[in-house]
């Protein structure tokens, strides 16, 4: 089952009403360690405008041969349009990795890498997500080999319970380094990157044949376009960009326009760096005593 790490909501797995040729499914029918928690509903929306919602159930969860019984999940029953629609990559699932309790409608419960963390030789994991293949996440421990050079770390604000942290300019193709103050969350769990809408549009402006689909709420641009890749700078660490073939998110269904991976975070407030960054960077998530984020450069 694909379960993508999400690092600010529920863990939830896709219900069998959703079964297909290409989807695996969770059927608590058929598990012994399923226990469905009577009258406790859950619905959850994200930036992109795609919500889930079902019951709730407590299961046997296990990931990077870490088990944790009685792990509380979400189990999708129902889905927006737009999320079956936005489900290019064919997710199966979420696998809630942020510091705070998530909440099932108003019903708390302790996250799984929250359940796990005092188990581990250290208190982090660590993300190294691949364009295009498979991606691997490890817990407890930082493995050398997976990254070049030095880790860059820098601090994590907590207290919205997100791995939150600060963005200090952005860059776009050749251009200058242009100053800005962005507190923006990392998320493995969200596809894209959303940000400030005149950021998003400074983008845009170099990218031809660029419009904005209201049907879609996102900006797109013709298959193929030529496409600059754009810089963040944070902290000290000047090696934080997201490559241009990254950001040729998916194709929209016309044939001709493709969805493009840089959207505007509008009136949500939340600002996200998303896999499309993530996969071009290794990076730590130290919940230690003072939380950080730690990034360094990979071979792509």
């Amino acid at each position: 089952m694909l379960l993508s790490q999400k690092l600010m909501s529920n863990s939830w797995v896709l219900s069998s009403d959703f079964a297909s040729s290409v989807l695996s499914t969770y059927n608590s029918s058929i598990s012994s360690t399923s226990r469905l928690q009577e009258g406790k509903k859950w619905a959850v929306c994200y930036v992109a405008r795609t919500c889930v919602g079902g019951d709730t159930y407590t299961e046997t969860v296990t990931a990077g041969g870490i088990a944790v019984k009685s792990q509380t999940i979400g189990v999708v029953r129902k889905a927006s349009s737009s999320f079956e629609q936005q489900n290019a990559n064919g997710r199966e699932g979420i696998l809630g990795l942020s510091f705070k309790k998530p909440v099932v409608g108003v019903h708390p419960y302790t996250s799984f890498f929250d359940n796990i963390k005092s188990t581990l030789p250290a208190p982090l994991f660590t993300a190294d997500l691949k364009y295009g293949n498979p991606g691997s996440f490890d817990f407890g421990f930082i493995d050398d080999s997976k990254y070049t050079g030095n880790i860059t770390y820098v601090p994590v604000d907590k207290s919205g319970g997100d791995w939150q942290f600060t963005v200090n300019g952005f860059a776009i193709a050749n251009d200058p380094l242009k100053s800005v103050v962005v507190n923006v969350i990392a998320d493995t769990g969200t596809s894209l990157v959303f940000l400030p809408q005149n950021i998003v549009e400074a983008y845009y402006a170099g990218v031809s044949g660029t419009v904005y689909n209201r049907k879609l709420a996102s900006y797109v641009f013709p298959c193929g376009t030529a496409l600059p890749r754009i810089t963040f700078k944070i902290g000290n660490y000047n090696n934080a960009f997201i490559p241009a073939p990254f950001i040729e998110y998916a194709p929209t269904g016309d044939g001709t326009t493709c969805v493009g991976g840089i959207q505007s975070s509008g009136d949500s407030g939340r600002n996200i760096l998303g896999d499309i960054f993530l996969k071009s960077q290794f990076v730590v998530f130290d919940a230690g005593n003072e939380p950080r984020l730690g990034f360094a450069a990979k071979p792509l």
